[in-house]
């Protein structure tokens, strides 16, 4: 599934992580994006993603995205979404985290849009 408009990757990330699809979440990242963790941990590259996006996985995600904004400015939009997350560490503790991600995301060739810099945890 690709992002018709920069407006649905939050509804888009919350389907795909109800669904456990590690794919379908890859397919919303460029190829060289950059994610960055609410730690400040820093994942480049599609295989460095994927092996974070499938540690979240592992965590079994409840995620709610809203999308609250987008300015967009030719090819690129600055996205901000509300969101919350309930998932369990390895030692089975439950984890509650919410919070506003700021995303940056480019149109594509074909009129579809990917996540090229993802920062859920806000700005800083």
């Amino acid at each position: 599934m690709s992002l018709s408009t920069p407006a649905t990757f939050g509804q888009s990330f919350s389907e795909h992580s109800a669904n456990k699809d590690l794919d379908r979440l890859l397919q919303l990242y460029e190829g060289d994006a950059v994610l960055i963790t609410p730690q400040n941990e820093e994942f480049k590259g599609t295989e460095a993603i994927r092996k974070n996006l499938q540690t979240y996985l592992e965590r079994k995600p409840k995620f709610q995205g809203e999308v609250v904004s987008v300015t967009q400015s030719g090819d690129l939009a600055l996205v901000h979404t509300k969101w919350s997350f309930q998932g369990t560490r390895p030692n089975n503790e439950t984890v509650k985290l919410s919070s506003t991600s700021a995303d940056v995301l480019r149109k594509q060739p074909d009129g579809t849009w990917k996540v090229v810099i993802n920062r859920p945890g806000g700005a800083g």
